[in-house]
């Protein structure tokens, strides 16, 4: 990596302490959910890729024991969110990548 990379990848957890969420990851494996902090952005985002998402969380893939995969779910806000698409096709070169997000449910 450059020198700019290993800047920039050095302040990911500065930015995740400021401006991250924590949120509930779950497997569909039906291991037990864990705690994970992400960037979290409402909404569709500018690429055509992810048009009809509901959210997209930035995550570190070295937060996770496993690959966070498709059909994995997010809990937020008393709302239930599903991984919509493959992450890893757009894995950054600082060890993060995207998950889009379709909405699934309200929290009962």
């Amino acid at each position: 990596m450059s020198e700019i990379s290993d800047a920039i990848a050095d302040a990911y957890p500065d930015l995740l302490d400021a401006l991250g969420d924590s949120v509930s990851y779950q497997t569909p494996s039906g291991a037990a959910p864990f705690a994970v902090t992400v960037i979290w952005t409402e909404g569709r985002p500018a690429r055509q890729r992810a048009e009809s998402a509901a959210a997209i969380a930035w995550v570190r893939l070295s937060d996770f024991t496993t690959t966070p995969l498709k059909g994995d779910e997010i809990t937020k806000g008393g709302k239930v969110y599903k991984v919509a698409e493959n992450p890893l096709e757009g894995v950054d070169g600082m060890g993060g990548c995207d998950l889009i997000l379709r909405f699934v449910r309200d929290v009962l």
